[in-house]
């Protein structure tokens, strides 16, 4: 269904970047007219003194697929053809940007203001575009856009089911994911029905939203577990959510005034500690939201584009994988500072999401890849390049200087994992043919799929610094799962007589090498010596809590949160076993890497324990709610317990 329509975003790229190409190019299907082409037609027409040509289906599906308005608007404007029509000049581009927008001719000081943001976006045409745009929108009448807002996200929904079940169906992770997102259709079209009456309480429609946004929530969970395995679901998830959030605004508008964006006066590289506004971390907080939304929208963007040629081509695929860990690291970034993690630890993890994204850009940028690409890549780099001015270098302090070097071992293990990734997909693709005429290989192809999974579990430990213990541990279960493939595949292919048959040797060829790396890096004897007795005690103190957690949820079976707080408590076991083997075995670096890793599973654990709380108060029993505000209570003290672990640990 979805490897269809690569070449039309292809075709896109192309005529965005040459209008000249368009015409060696036979005209493509023409969707007919309906009100997205006719909004096209019109912004071709205004931005670019030109009819649209077979670029419209492409721009069609985005808007269809749950691309923003105001993002193809933004596209438009921020183009190679509308910049070199305009003199290539930064001023001249911003002036007739506010023209095309207003329709009025800017006053000397908004030029002045929008040139000098251009300069603090480092010349991020796209993010100026859409700040110009967002800034001059003039709000929908609340029922059209509810009506709008509501439709998209019931078409998204629908497309995310479709997608899991081509990415990942017949897995484990697969299966959940459909499940969590059937769920999320459901409550997509209660919500419709509710707003599709003439006169609806938007009360109604805040309580079906929020069922809507609690299926969401556990869909991005269970894709993020292992983050990777399906790009192009996650993506789409990903929009969804931000689809939540328009509806959220439409059903229940914000009483505010002017929406013209306000720009900060001081320093956009504030060194020298402090209150700055939004916050007393030491750090802006709106500047910093609104630098990682720059640069989530850039992400968004860059995997719709990919996720139509992901099936033509293997380097994309893997780019996409990259693309979505990177875009859960983005988010569990945007949930630190939420919570006013400090200004060090901020640091520190952008850091390591830049050397993250500058892996990824070697990948992406390789060769000639489309204008589209480059395009929404800038406004990634240009976030990232913001963030790290607003919030100054990585103290040089301790061991601080070599944070997110990562070691031989990771480099090498991220390569072969690939590797037997692309394996994994050149196998599935050779048995297809066979699925109809032989009975077994459906289960071998879901075997192969298991495998392809914990592949990616791994490979997600080696992103993140995982001890080589813990990559040993996940090694052994994926080496069970290969030797059950291996061993069903030899059986068809004997049984069958099969002539050149597709191979999974090789697959096993590269988990040798990969076990041989882990044994080295186990066998090395460069091990630091252990923590300090203070973090052995915190961990003990955190390990009764979880145990204490996990028993009181006995009373609570029933209830859908008893599920995900089971499961962050186990994560945090998993976690409190790694801290305890990393603190003899590596770096102190890797060691607090987990104890970062360990707040993100904290603010989920609590969310869910504040949202049981309000559930059993609302419905459960005297003695319910007692545990209930028991476990909220638990669930507190174990997220200070975590934070002076990872203070120890500094």
């Amino acid at each position: 269904m979805r490897w269809i329509a690569w070449p039309v975003a292809f075709l896109l790229a192309i005529t965005l970047a040459a209008p000249a190409a368009a015409q060696l190019i036979a005209t493509a299907a023409v969707p007919q007219r309906s009100a997205e082409a006719d909004q096209i037609r019109g912004w071709y027409r205004d931005y670019l003194g030109r009819e649209v040509g077979p670029e419209l289906s492409a721009w069609v599906s985005m808007l269809q697929g749950g691309m923003s308005a105001i993002d193809v608007q933004a596209t438009i404007l921020g183009s190679d053809e509308f910049y070199v029509t305009k003199g290539r000049d930064p001023q001249t581009f911003v002036r007739e940007t506010l023209q095309s927008v207003n329709w009025a001719e800017p006053s000397l000081t908004e030029l002045r203001r929008w040139t000098d943001r251009l300069n603090q976006l480092r010349g991020d045409r796209f993010a100026l575009a859409r700040e110009i745009v967002l800034a001059n929108t003039q709000p929908q009448a609340p029922a059209n856009q509810v009506g709008e807002v509501v439709t998209r996200l019931s078409n998204a929904a629908r497309l995310a089911v479709d997608t899991i079940d081509f990415e990942i169906g017949g897995t484990s992770q697969g299966q959940q994911a459909n499940l969590r997102a059937q769920a999320l259709l459901s409550a997509c079209g209660q919500l419709q029905q509710v707003v599709a009456l003439r006169s609806y309480r938007p009360d109604e429609a805040l309580r079906a939203l929020d069922s809507a946004d609690r299926s969401y929530q556990s869909l991005q969970q269970t894709l993020s577990n292992p983050p990777g395995s399906a790009p192009s679901a996650s993506g789409i998830v990903r929009r969804i959510g931000t689809m939540l959030g328009d509806a959220r605004a439409a059903i229940r508008p914000p009483v505010v005034g002017p929406t013209y964006p306000s720009y900060p006066t001081y320093p956009s590289t504030p060194n020298v500690p402090g209150p700055l506004p939004g916050g007393n971390y030491g750090y802006d907080t709106q500047q910093l939201t609104a630098q990682i939304d720059a640069i989530s929208r850039g992400i968004e963007s860059l995997t719709q584009l990919l996720s139509s040629q992901a099936y033509q081509n293997y380097s994309y695929s893997v780019v996409l994988r990259d693309l979505d860990t990177f875009a859960s690291r983005v988010d569990a970034f945007e949930q630190a500072l939420a919570r006013g993690t400090s200004r060090e630890r901020l640091s520190w993890e952008l850091e390591s999401l830049r050397e993250q994204a500058g892996r990824i850009r070697t990948q992406l940028l390789v060769g000639r890849p489309p204008y589209l690409t480059r395009f929404y890549w800038q406004s990634v780099d240009s976030g990232l390049d913001q963030l790290r001015d607003t919030l100054g270098p990585v103290s040089s302090t301790g061991s601080g200087s070599t944070v997110l070097r990562p070691a031989p071992l990771y480099n090498n293990l991220a390569t072969l994992l690939d590797q037997s990734v692309g394996q994994l997909d050149t196998f599935l693709t050779g048995t297809t043919p066979l699925v109809a005429g032989i009975p077994d290989v459906p289960r071998v192809q879901r075997d192969a799929r298991t495998l392809r999974n914990r592949i990616m579990t791994l490979r997600q430990q080696a992103d993140v610094g995982e001890p080589a213990a813990g990559l040993k541990q996940t090694l052994q279960l994926m080496i069970g799962d290969y030797q059950a493939a291996y061993d069903r595949w030899n059986r068809v292919v004997t049984q069958y007589s099969l002539i050149n048959p597709a191979r999974l040797s090789p697959v096993g060829e590269t988990l040798n090498r990969v076990e041989q790396l882990i044994n080295e890096s186990l066998n090395s004897g460069d091990l630091p010596a252990s923590g300090p007795t203070r973090v052995g005690q915190l961990l003990a103190a955190l390990n009764n809590d979880v145990t204490s957690g996990r028993r009181s949820l006995v009373g609570f079976t029933g209830y859908r949160e008893q599920q995900s707080l089971d499961l962050y408590l186990s994560q945090l076991n998993d976690y409190l076993s790694s801290i305890n083997d990393a603190q003899t075995r590596v770096t102190p670096v890797d060691t607090r890497r987990l104890a970062v890793a360990m707040q993100s599973v904290v603010g989920k654990l609590q969310a869910d324990a504040d949202t049981l709380n309000q559930r059993v108060a609302a419905a459960g029993s005297r003695q319910q709610q007692q545990q209930a505000a028991s476990l909220g209570q638990l669930a507190a003290g174990i997220g200070r317990i975590v934070d002076e672990i990872e203070a120890a640990l500094y």
